[in-house]
């Protein structure tokens, strides 16, 4: 579902962080869950991009 929302160039900008980085430089143990962060105006794009399709397919309140 990420990947169908961002541009490939907004994706290569997330960072791994947290047990997610971790497990995936030393191979300790296997991690259930993806932690990343983004920069502010990335972040912002993506949720003003993500509040348009939701209103787009549920209407406006």
């Amino acid at each position: 579902m990420l990947s169908a929302m961002m541009a490939p160039d907004e994706i290569r900008n997330l960072r791994l962080g947290g047990g997610t980085a971790l497990a995936m430089r030393w191979r300790h143990r296997h991690s259930t869950d993806v932690d990343y962060a983004m920069n502010a105006d990335l972040a912002r794009s993506f949720i003003d991009r993500a509040r348009s399709d939701l209103r787009r397919e549920f209407g406006t309140r």
